[in-house]
């Protein structure tokens, strides 16, 4: 996620970053808390994002590929565009894919 937040500061954008509080603690996810994890990041974002930002890019990886899909339903501001950084298999029927890309470089 260091070279997505660096990319997008580059290019002038805001950035908001995300730790978890399982990550931060160095501690496993109880799959049971998910819930209350996409709730306590929609209310932080509700909080801080303002109806002037006209795009807003969620880039999530892993796990928080889907904590962005949800999070996206539950946030007063429009999410234009989704980048899913190695999203979970479970999570792929979810996906509306617009455009793909993948590679090694």
């Amino acid at each position: 996620m260091w070279y997505a937040e660096q990319a997008a500061l580059h290019a002038g954008c805001d950035v908001i970053g995300v730790e978890y509080g399982y990550q931060a603690n160095r501690s496993q996810l109880d799959m049971d808390e998910l819930d209350s994890m996409i709730g306590e990041v929609a209310d932080a974002l509700n909080r801080i994002v303002t109806r002037s930002y006209a795009n807003v890019v969620f880039i999530g990886k892993s796990l928080g590929t889907i904590v962005q899909t949800e999070v996206s339903s539950k946030v007063h501001c429009f999410v234009r565009n989704h980048i899913f950084l190695t999203p979970l298999r479970y999570h792929f029927r979810h996906l509306r894919i617009g455009k793909f890309a993948s590679g090694c470089r």
